[in-house]
């Protein structure tokens, strides 16, 4: 079903809805699961730690004492974290992933290039009453930061991909305007880097971002409150496209 939608959203900008809105360009990504060879992995060395040998243990235990079956199955789905609810924040907007991990934002500026930073927590720089200048990192001990930058490249057969590194943190810790931000620790998702082949196209699609946890994920969410009034929520509208395609655009552009 994500695939679907992500070739779906690719396609959207050629497309005006019956109710006069039109689909402009967007920033594109999905928050996925691991995928199948890393989870086994996963699962194998949750298997050899202290807390499997516990719930090993509880097997010793009477079926009144503790269901055993529910444990091991809720550590399992802690292997296989879910992929909605994460903030995330860009050009003024902030957006919630859905379900199946889309995290999508109109598109505020033109370069082919892109900063992905990823946070529990960020501030604003405050001016005069409630007026801010920008955003800021806080990187503090609760608070660390993994900065990427991401831009989209042409090689010399005119193939596009997506170029990824790690970046560093700027001195004076403002955010870049061309950054989308996700509030949750850094330990949470996995950005892969290098060189990831892309088709052309007016969306900024970016390569999937893995989630591989959901620590302090909540505590994120309740501090995002404190911001949450100087960035506008971004509103999606869904339609029957035809008899078996599904339309989904961004509304308040």
């Amino acid at each position: 079903m994500k695939g679907f939608y992500s070739i779906l959203a690719a396609l959207c900008w050629l497309t005006i809805s019956f109710s006069g809105l039109f689909a402009d360009n967007r920033i594109i990504l999905y928050l996925s699961h691991a995928p199948v060879g890393a989870r086994a992995q996963a699962e194998q060395e949750a298997a050899s730690s202290s807390l499997a040998q516990k719930i090993a243990h509880m097997e010793t235990k009477s079926p009144g004492t503790i269901s055993q079956k529910m444990v091991k199955r809720s550590l399992k789905s802690n292997l296989k974290p879910k992929l909605s609810g994460l903030v995330a924040l860009y050009g003024g907007y902030m957006d919630i992933s859905d379900p199946d991990g889309l995290i999508a934002f109109p598109l505020r500026h033109a370069t082919p290039k892109l900063y992905l930073a990823i946070t529990p927590r960020i501030t604003l720089a405050n001016v005069k009453e409630n007026t801010y200048s920008h955003r800021e990192y806080v990187s503090d001990n609760d608070s660390p930061v993994a900065l990427y930058v991401c831009e989209l490249k042409q090689d010399e057969k005119k193939n596009s991909y997506w170029e990824i590194q790690e970046a560093k943190m700027p001195e004076d810790k403002k955010i870049n305007p061309l950054t989308v931000v996700i509030l949750t620790s850094p330990k949470n998702i996995f950005v892969p880097t290098g060189h990831f082949l892309t088709t052309q196209n007016p969306q900024l699609i970016l390569p999937d971002l893995y989630v591989i946890g959901r620590s302090s994920t909540d505590d994120a969410l309740l501090q995002s409150l404190d911001i949450r009034q100087f960035f506008e929520p971004v509103s999606a509208q869904q339609k029957k496209a035809s008899d078996n395609a599904l339309q989904k655009m961004i509304s308040n552009l």
